[in-house]
């Protein structure tokens, strides 16, 4: 029986079929940890959006980017009107703005 030509090439190469399952197995990797941060993440967000208190995530320059159900009902904003804005402009009242440094001006 004649040898396949994939199979010549992985022995030249001086591996074995079973190198090749690995292989296959570490380009499946990527695709399963995304997955499984994607339900991490699911599962912060359910847990930050029941929560009684307030959770606002800011970025390096002070911009809303998360808003939860309680920071709702605290400030009274949503999450789509509060996401994008800075922190400073969106909270700090206007006559202590210039107290709060000059992140998110």
């Amino acid at each position: 029986m004649p040898v396949p030509f994939f199979q010549r090439k992985l022995e030249a190469a001086g591996l074995r079929r079973d190198d090749l399952r690995r292989l296959d197995d570490l380009e499946k990797i990527p695709t399963t940890r995304k997955a499984e941060l994607r339900e991490s993440e699911a599962r912060t967000r359910q847990v930050l959006d029941s929560a009684p208190d307030a959770f606002i995530t800011l970025d390096a320059e002070g911009t809303i980017r998360g808003w939860n159900q309680a920071a709702q009902r605290m400030f009274g904003w949503t999450g789509e009107e509060a996401i994008g804005q800075t922190m400073r402009n969106l909270l700090t009242p206007p006559e202590h703005r210039d107290r709060h440094g000059c992140r998110g001006a």
